[in-house]
């Protein structure tokens, strides 16, 4: 399904902005529809998408991808958040139903807290696969 076009517009000003986006999502698993919320802020090339199940970090050098039930974490070098912007279907298409809940636009904090992912932090049953 298409990304709303609330979402777009939010995600557009995140250039100069930091942007929150709460959100609401329907997902499709073995036939099942699955409900879900998740937070999601972007700022400049920075983003962090956040669910029960995943977080998705980026400081705009590096992308981190935590499935949290599989307790594995892969590193790679991120694309730009101008690609993210520009095509947030890839991230968000897989959604049958994404809703807006909350929204926030405040002004760019320049800080890379909360867009990078806390490795150090993991203990010893998660797997880390750095891909770079």
């Amino acid at each position: 399904a298409a990304v709303p076009k609330e979402f777009s517009d939010l995600l557009e000003k995140s250039c100069a902005n930091r942007v929150t986006v709460g959100y609401s999502f329907v997902i499709e698993q073995d036939g099942v529809p699955l409900e879900g919320r998740g937070l999601l802020v972007v700022e400049g090339e920075c983003y962090s998408i956040s669910s029960e199940e995943m977080d998705v970090m980026c400081d705009g050098v590096t992308l981190w991808i935590a499935d949290k039930s599989s307790r594995e974490l892969y590193i790679e070098d991120a694309p730009s958040a101008s690609e993210f912007r520009s095509n947030p279907d890839e991230y968000f298409g897989l959604f049958k139903e994404l809703k807006v809940l909350s929204s926030e636009v405040s002004p760019a904090s320049k800080s890379l807290a909360g867009f990078r992912y806390p490795v150090a932090e993991l203990d010893s049953s998660w797997s880390v696969n750095d891909l770079r």
